[in-house]
């Protein structure tokens, strides 16, 4: 029941989770409740939605937004210990950053959990800051892997928005001018070893 899709897309998990971190729930006792409950009715953290985002980008984008009423009331550092949790919960949390798949190219893999991330951290503006590097230490610790994103794969709804960018292209246009910082430059450098073409 928790990881099927409504009409619009959306799945009831990732619902959830958005409510829960707009709450501050994550983390008490009816955090945990409520974590139990959804786990009984089928609730997986790496389920994706109509869109391709799973229930735990949900929780990362939450976390590290700067729109307070998605955020909470908590501190990004607080929020980044709420991920970290969830993570450590987990069997197998490298599943979490690198499964999600384009369902509209032939199973060709187009963004993972971890691209999403670097690419969130670079539209917040938090490149160059202590969390975005906490936020990238964490997911390589927890088996986010710089070779599982198709850097190279130009997503058709890209066309309708800035031309036909590749995934490498749109997190370069979103880090700015943080492209030179020392930061920017590392992720930069993290996805050209892993195929990443400026061309």
């Amino acid at each position: 029941v928790m990881c099927k899709l409504f009409e619009g897309g959306g799945t009831m998990f990732s619902n959830v989770v958005n409510i829960a971190m707009r709450h501050d729930l994550f983390g008490t006792d009816a955090g945990d409740a409520l974590l139990s409950f959804c786990y009984a009715h089928g609730a997986r953290w790496e389920c994706t939605d109509g869109w391709n985002h799973s229930a735990f980008l949900e929780l990362l984008c939450c976390a590290v937004t700067s729109r307070r009423h998605c955020r909470g009331k908590r501190s990004w550092e607080e929020n980044f210990q709420v991920v970290k949790g969830i993570l450590d919960s987990q069997q197998d949390p490298a599943t979490l950053w690198n499964v999600a798949q384009d369902r509209g190219a032939q199973d060709q893999a187009c963004e993972s959990t971890f691209y999403e991330m670097l690419l969130t951290l670079a539209e917040e503006g938090l490149v160059g800051q202590p969390l975005a590097r906490a936020y990238i230490s964490l997911a390589e610790s927890y088996g986010a892997r710089w070779d599982g994103i198709a850097w190279n794969y130009s997503p058709p709804w890209e066309v309708y928005q800035k031309g036909r960018l590749t995934n490498f292209h749109s997190l370069v246009d979103s880090l700015g001018s943080g492209c030179d910082h020392p930061d920017g430059l590392s992720i930069l450098s993290g996805a050209v070893e892993a195929g990443a073409d400026f061309a």
